[in-house]
């Protein structure tokens, strides 16, 4: 049995193009990125809440309160962070089909600009912590990069 054989067989797989990366680079980062961003929320949440710090509305309640001001925060920067995390994914999809791949580096970048680009756009409160707003971006793009060349989507 030759190699094609084999290959069409499944034994061994051929290699993934940019296009089918490009999309599951998109995939991942509009599902994914959400939920890592929501999970931060949430910890910096309770941990907010645990410590004293925080908005009086979270400091006011007590412990089942403050866990579910916490969820609550967390379930809306999941439905918020979609928008950001679609732009941020088709700008990565398109870096990864031109290229190949997606550096660590890119990825973060591509997030903490798109993040505060939004977080300005909006106004009000969000416009006065772009700067949190960013790093949590980054380290989410980060994050999302990183699952998804662990998951062998990138080289």
């Amino acid at each position: 049995m030759s190699a094609r054989d084999k290959r069409a067989v499944g034994s061994e797989s051929a290699p993934m193009g940019n296009g089918p990366r490009a999309f599951w680079t998109f995939l991942m980062s509009t599902l994914v990125a959400p939920f890592l961003a929501a999970v931060v929320i949430l910890l910096a949440s309770i941990i907010a809440g645990r410590i004293g710090r925080g908005p009086a509305s979270l400091l006011a309640l007590d412990q089942a309160g403050q866990l579910a001001w916490a969820a609550q925060k967390a379930v809306e920067a999941y439905v918020w962070c979609a928008i950001p995390a679609a732009i941020s994914g088709a700008i990565a999809a398109a870096v990864v089909y031109a290229r190949g791949t997606l550096p660590w580096l890119a990825a973060a970048t591509i997030a903490a600009v798109v993040g505060s680009a939004v977080a300005f756009t909006a106004g009000g409160m969000l416009a006065q912590h772009i700067t949190p707003i960013a790093l949590i971006a980054a380290v989410v793009g980060i994050a999302t990069q990183a699952l998804i060349k662990r998951g062998g989507i990138l080289s």
